[in-house]
C-alpha cells in the first residue's frame, strides 16, 4: 500500500491510508507518534497537510496558533468545515484526529470531482485538541472559533516554556489570538476514529454521535496524619480520586474522568496527596 500514488488513488480510502501512515511518520520521538502543540514536529504536519489542501484545489491560511484550513467557494458565503486535530497524546494512534483531517481533504477531492462543492467549504486541521503540552484543551478550535482566551498565553509547559514564547519561536503572532473574531458558519462535521469497540462488535461502518463529552480538569489536595495513611497510603488517595470522580463526572452524563496520583509530602508524619483529576 505505501508504493500507491495519490494520483492514482485520489480521494479513495486507499489514499486516505497511505496519508495517515505519511503523517503517523511525523513525531517528536523516533519509537512513537507524539505531536504536541507548538512543536517542529506539528509544524511539519501542518506543512504536509497544507501541501495537500493545495494540490486538492483549496487556498490555504495557516493562523498564529498554528491551525491549517483550507477554503474553497465564495468568501462571502459561511462556509461548511469539515476537519479534525493535527495534535497528538505521546504515543497516539496514526488516525486520532488526523483522520478527521484525511476523510475530509477525500471528500473535497470526490466533490470536487463531480463539480458539485458547495457555495462555500472549508477543511480545518486544528494544531490543538488534546492539551497534551499545556494542560489545556482545544487551543487550536478555540482560536478559529473566536474564543481564545489572552491569559492562556502565561500557560506553561513542563520545560518551563510559555504559550507566548513557544509560538514565538516558530514565528507566530499570539497576541493576534485573542482579537480573532467568531466566524460565521454554515455548520461544522467531524469524522473521528472510534475509540471502543462498538462499531467493530456491531459490524457497523459507521456511527453517529447523539452526545458529546468535553474536559474539565481540576486539582484536588488533601493530606492525613501518617498513622492513618501509613498502613495504606493508597487509600487515602483513592478515596479523594474516588471522590474528585463522582463530583466531576456529576456535571454530565457523558462525562469520563480519569484521575492521577501523585504523592509528596515535606511535613513529618503527613502524607500529602494531590490527585489531578
Amino acid at each position: 500500500m505505501g508504493t500507491l500514488s495519490s494520483s492514482a488513488v485520489e480521494g479513495t480510502a486507499a489514499e486516505v491510508l497511505v496519508r495517515a501512515d505519511t503523517l503517523g511518520a511525523i513525531s517528536e520521538e523516533p519509537a512513537r507518534l507524539t505531536r504536541r502543540l507548538a512543536t517542529p514536529a506539528l509544524a511539519r504536519a501542518g506543512d504536509l497537510v497544507a501541501r495537500w489542501m493545495t494540490e486538492a484545489g483549496l487556498t490555504v491560511r495557516r493562523d498564529a496558533i498554528g491551525n491549517v484550513v483550507g477554503r474553497v467557494g465564495n468568501a462571502d458565503v459561511p462556509p461548511l468545515v469539515l476537519g479534525s486535530h493535527l495534535d497528538t497524546v505521546p504515543d497516539a494512534g496514526r488516525y486520532d484526529g488526523a483522520l478527521g483531517i484525511l476523510l475530509a481533504l477525500a471528500v473535497v477531492q470526490r466533490l470536487r470531482a463531480r463539480d458539485a462543492l458547495p457555495d462555500a467549504l472549508e477543511v480545518a486541521a486544528f494544531a490543538d485538541e488534546e492539551g497534551a503540552r499545556f494542560g489545556v484543551p482545544y487551543l487550536g478550535s478555540s482560536a478559529y472559533a473566536g474564543c481564545f482566551d489572552h491569559d492562556w498565553l502565561e500557560l506553561v509547559d513542563a520545560g518551563g516554556v510559555t504559550l507566548r514564547d513557544a509560538l514565538c519561536e516558530l514565528g507566530g503572532d499570539p497576541e493576534s489570538l485573542a482579537s480573532v473574531p467568531e466566524p460565521r458558519l454554515a455548520g461544522y462535521l467531524e469524522a473521528h476514529i472510534e475509540q471502543g469497540p462498538v462499531l467493530e462488535r456491531e459490524g457497523l461502518p459507521v456511527g453517529v454521535v447523539s452526545a458529546i463529552a468535553g474536559q474539565m480538569r481540576a486539582r484536588t489536595t488533601a493530606s492525613w496524619p501518617a498513622p492513618l495513611a501509613s498502613d495504606r497510603a493508597s487509600s487515602p488517595a483513592a478515596a479523594t480520586a474516588e471522590a474528585s470522580r463522582r463530583r466531576m463526572a456529576g456535571v454530565s452524563s457523558t462525562a469520563g474522568v480519569h484521575c492521577r496520583v501523585d504523592q509528596s509530602s515535606s511535613t513529618p508524619r503527613v502524607v500529602a496527596i494531590r490527585v489531578a483529576a
